[in-house]
């Protein structure tokens, strides 16, 4: 089982790695960060004991962030959760909004 985060250079990606460190440290299980990022990922919320593993879509890509993060999860099947880390007004927030039963 691996905990994966897709990680973009906004506050809601970093805000995202430091959700799913905790996550995976919580599971003791390990950390897939695809690194959306046109830079070198930085991980300071990540704690010495956690496994974690970066992982860079090729670029260029036909394919969209989403898609490459999908493609990515379908590729692996030890990566058992996603976190994701959007805005509250975005359409992604809405809809995962509605859907929770505490919302």
């Amino acid at each position: 089982m691996s905990v994966c985060v897709a990680v973009t250079d906004s506050p809601e990606g970093q805000a995202a790695l430091a959700a799913a460190a905790l996550e995976a440290t919580q599971l003791h299980t390990s950390l897939v960060a695809v690194n959306l990022t046109a830079a070198e990922l930085h991980t300071p919320t990540t704690s010495p004991e956690l496994a974690f593993e970066v992982v860079v879509p090729p670029s260029p890509s036909a394919l969209d962030e989403v898609e490459q993060v999908l493609q990515l999860i379908e590729s692996r099947s030890d990566i058992t959760r996603l976190v994701v880390g959007v805005r509250q007004r975005s359409a992604v927030g809405k809809a995962l909004r509605a859907a929770s039963p505490n919302a």
